[in-house]
Parts: C-alpha cells; structure tokens; sequence
C-alpha cells in the first residue's frame, strides 16, 4: 500500500510501506521510476546559519546507473540552493553540495554499503559542515554562506527534479533550522522521533518531520 509523506500540511503519496530502521511499519519506499515527493517553495528551505538534516537510508543502488546521480534531499534549481545525493560512479559515497562557494563535500567510498540501514547526519555549526554516518565522522568542509533557491524542497530526486531518482528506502528523515545537533562522533537514535513541534503551518519555520 502507499505510504503518505506528511509535512505540515502538504501530503504527497509515494511508493510502498516497508520496514523501517527499527523494524517498525511505515518507512517510505522509493522505486526510482517517477514518484518522488517535493514540497512547496518557502524561505524556511534556505540555511543561512546552522542547520542539521538527518535519517535513515536503505538504499537498492548508488545512481541511476554506474554515471548517474541519485538524490536524497535537494533544494536546488538553475545552479543555486543545496543538496545531498550519491553517485553511480563513486560507489557508497555520499555528497553534499552548495553552489555559495563551499562546492562538494564528499565521504570516502564504501561509508554506506547497498541493502543496509544507515544514519545520515548533515551538519553545519558556523562555518563548517559535516557529514556523520552512523554518528560517525565521515568530511568535513568549510562553508562560509549557503546560497538561497526559490524552488521546492525534494526527497529522492537530484537537482531540480529533473535529475536521477534514489531508490530505497528513507525514513526518520528530520530537518533542524538554526540547530547544529551534533558536532562530534555520536550514538545514533535508536528509535523513531517525536514530534517536538505542533504542526500549525503548512510549512512551519524550525523542525521539519518526515
């Protein structure tokens, strides 16, 4: 059956129930053949201080073939914005990019293997982001700004939904504006999170749940 992928407001359907990180029901399965869920324009998407984006991710394949991207979060049209995606060409690595100046920051290959649950944490603290596999860490980089997109914030699709899709599964996916959650190796959560947040808005400003 479908599962819904609900922030705020805004509900989009999206491939099929599986088990979760924690063995639980619900996790959001992605096929990588056109179903991908994006989320109306809103300055919220764009960092301009700390910020933290975090899951679990299973994933079936790196790209849409041994050249191809594959994304997981994006918020990127005409060159601006950020995102986060693998790489059919860099075997089990992740990589962020900013088109402000910081340019790519990658992990090393083989940090997250095909089939298998894995915590990703992306973190920026003042100038600096870092990206955790498994509360451990994997690059760093230095990131002075963060450039702005007026676009749709995406789950499993690169670039500006014009590029490759991910396929697997994501789950627990978690947005923290203003928040550096972790700046050191950590134990990853163990179960799923709460809401610490009363949904009001169809977009409301701080923590964003998937």
């Amino acid at each position: 059956h479908d599962v819904s992928v609900e922030l705020g407001a805004i509900v989009v359907a999206n491939g099929k129930a599986g088990d979760g990180f924690g063995g639980k029901k619900g996790t959001a399965y992605f096929s990588g053949s056109g179903k991908y869920p994006q989320i109306a324009p809103h300055p919220d998407w764009n960092f301009d201080g700390d910020f933290t984006l975090d899951f679990w991710m299973n994933a079936e394949r790196f790209g849409g073939s041994s050249s191809q991207w594959a994304g997981l979060l994006n918020h990127r049209e005409s060159g601006d914005g950020w995102e986060l995606k693998m790489d059919g060409a860099r075997p089990g690595q992740l990589i962020f990019y900013d088109s402000a100046g910081g340019g790519e920051l990658v992990t090393p290959k083989g940090t997250v293997e095909l089939n298998q649950w894995a915590h990703v944490a992306v973190v920026r603290q003042g100038v600096t982001v870092k990206i955790y596999v498994d509360g451990s860490e994997r690059a760093s980089g230095h990131y002075s700004s963060m450039s702005d997109a007026n676009t749709a914030f995406r789950l499993g699709i690169e670039n500006n939904g014009g590029g490759t899709e991910f396929q697997g599964y994501l789950d627990e996916i978690r947005i923290s504006k203003g928040i550096a959650r972790w700046t050191e190796n950590f134990t990853p959560p163990t179960q799923p999170y709460s809401k610490e947040q009363t949904v009001t808005k169809s977009v409301p400003a701080g923590l964003y749940y998937v």
